[in-house]
């Protein structure tokens, strides 16, 4: 989910084999558009279906897949625990759920190193770099209101999961969060 372009289905294909089928969701058409033409250059559409679709609105039969995966596009989403509740819809019991988003940094001084370096450099580098001051500003506002670790993982259990749990990397500026649908 929020696949974008792609860039993880195919390492995610690879794991599946070939029996296994890779679903690439994402809101914008033109992203997908953009990833099914590069997959194709690259000779990886065996297995991989681009479909567009919102996060809070899947367009999926219930219990379909085993696993759900989104990375650093939860934040994104207009209603966090709407997404989180259609997460649980489409997963079959047992079923995988995995989230890998920008968290909240555990140690207070690198908390605030980080803010400042995320308030001040990443729109300095969206102008220079990306010539795109205004989605980079947007990036770290994102991150600022995304709910820190332990609330994210009530917000799961309330959703519907089971066996939640995160793990922090780089000392919490990411987290990856997962559940088991029961």
């Amino acid at each position: 989910m929020a696949a974008g372009s792609g860039d993880l289905a195919d390492g995610m294909a690879r794991q599946v084999g070939k029996s296994g089928r890779v679903v690439v969701t994402d809101i914008n058409a033109a992203m997908l558009s953009v990833g099914r033409d590069r997959a194709t250059d690259r000779g990886l559409l065996r297995g991989v279906t681009w479909t567009t679709g919102d996060a809070e609105r899947l367009p999926f039969p219930d219990a379909s897949f085993d696993a759900y995966t989104i990375a650093f596009g939860l934040r994104n989403v207009t209603d966090i625990d709407q997404a989180l509740r259609e997460a649980v819809r489409v997963l079959k019991p047992g079923g995988r759920y995995y989230c890998l988003e920008f968290s909240k940094v555990t140690s207070p001084p690198l908390a605030r190193a980080y803010d400042t370096y995320s308030s001040r450099a990443l729109p300095l580098l969206g102008k220079y770099v990306a010539r795109d001051p205004d989605s980079y500003q947007s990036l770290h506002e994102s991150i600022r209101r995304f709910p820190p670790q332990r609330e994210l993982a009530e917000r799961m259990r309330a959703a519907g999961f089971a066996n939640v749990s995160w793990r922090d990397m780089t000392l919490g500026v990411v987290a990856l969060h997962a559940g088991w649908r029961i």
